[in-house]
């Protein structure tokens, strides 16, 4: 091809440019390494994490992805796969995880390596996560106490006439805070159970207290009558009573308390085989403005739930108070145990070295709980 200015003089030839195709080889990778296996999970969050991969031309590799599922029938994957809706399609890490599973199906992912100039290496498929029964939910019954008017002897012999009542306000942050608690429950025990909340505003008052955790305390027997109502063997796995000292930490008319809530080592035969805590409602606001408004009730929770593994089965869970300390692990820079702790805790990936527990692994949340259905 020539050019010519406007008096047809050629100022020289000039080349068209060619595309020339990539020589370069794609990238080289080994395939996955979780699962290696067809694998059978009550999980709804999986992770499928494979081996990095090499660039023949030394630049960066990401990975391209495409997240299947399909039926799950007699233990055999269906033969049409489908596309899962809302999955990662690409990554420049070596995993991926899929969430929202649903029972009776199965979930593989299929990854290529590209690098940088568009080599791409050929799909591999991964083995399936089958996802073979639903994580288990615990149920969880939430009596709201407004209104305290109870006699209480310290332990020096002091009389106090505990009083207190709570506004529509409290109430409402109360209830707003522990209904997060299903979505955190699920959060930290990585999908391998779920829980669901009631709440109920009982119209009686406290009018009797015992003593618990260096004050005054609410045990199951001082709010029997709605036990009985509102939560009959068979119905609730679990029980957490909130009420108030609306001074909490001073002495000017109640009591001084120095917890947020108080739970017992164990189980009572009157909460019709549930677990019980209770739950203060809160000195001032800030107790529900943190990153996670539900973290007091999730450890109040934890301190029964700990006692009911060990008590079936697995006498090696550690107790969520102080359990910690054996592993070396301490709350994050916010105060914060949530995933320092109760995640690892309740995910069942604590160390083992030196033979310690694991936690509360999957196939234990799946094992026992005080409602079995």
């Amino acid at each position: 091809m020539t050019a010519s200015d406007a008096t047809g003089s050629l100022d020289g030839q000039w080349a068209a440019p060619i595309a020339v195709a990539s020589t370069t080889a794609p990238p080289a990778w080994n395939g996955f390494s979780s699962p290696t296996t067809d694998t059978n999970t009550n999980l709804s969050s999986v992770t499928f994490a494979w081996n990095a991969a090499t660039s023949a031309n030394g630049s960066a590799v990401h990975y391209e992805i495409a997240a299947e599922q399909t039926s799950l029938s007699g233990g055999i994957c269906g033969s049409t796969w489908s596309a899962l809706a809302g999955a990662p399609t690409t990554t420049t890490g070596t995993s991926v995880g899929l969430s929202g599973l649903a029972t009776a199906t199965c979930a593989h992912v299929r990854v290529r390596a590209v690098d940088a100039a568009g080599n791409a290496s050929a799909w591999v498929t991964s083995a399936s996560y089958k996802i073979t029964s639903a994580p288990p939910t615990w149920k969880i019954l939430v009596l709201l106490y407004r209104n305290v008017n109870s006699p209480w002897t310290d332990d020096n012999g002091k009389v106090w006439q505990v009083t207190s009542s709570v506004s529509d306000a409290e109430i409402a942050a109360y209830t707003s805070a522990v209904n997060q608690l299903p979505a955190l429950m699920s959060y930290v025990s990585s999908g391998a159970m779920n829980a669901t909340v009631t709440v109920v505003q009982s119209s009686r008052t406290i009018t009797s207290l015992s003593s618990g955790c260096g004050g005054p305390y609410v045990t199951p027997d001082k709010v029997q009558a709605d036990i009985d109502q509102y939560a009959p063997a068979g119905t609730y796995d679990s029980i957490i009573v909130g009420w108030s000292i609306n001074n909490v930490g001073t002495a000017t008319t109640n009591p001084p308390m120095n917890y947020w809530g108080c739970s017992p080592m164990g189980q009572y035969s009157n909460t019709h085989g549930a677990t019980y805590s209770t739950v203060l409602f809160p000195a001032a606001s800030w107790w529900w403005n943190t990153t996670y408004p539900a973290e007091v009730f999730l450890h109040e929770w934890l301190i029964p739930v700990t006692v009911w593994f060990q008590d079936h089965g697995f006498p090696d869970v550690p107790n969520v108070e102080g359990g910690s300390n054996q592993y070396g692990i301490s709350s994050d820079s916010n105060g914060s145990w949530v995933n320092t702790w109760y995640k690892p805790l309740m995910s069942g990936t604590l160390p083992t070295a030196g033979g310690l527990s694991p936690g509360i692994t999957p196939a234990r949340w799946l094992s026992t709980k005080p409602v079995m259905k």
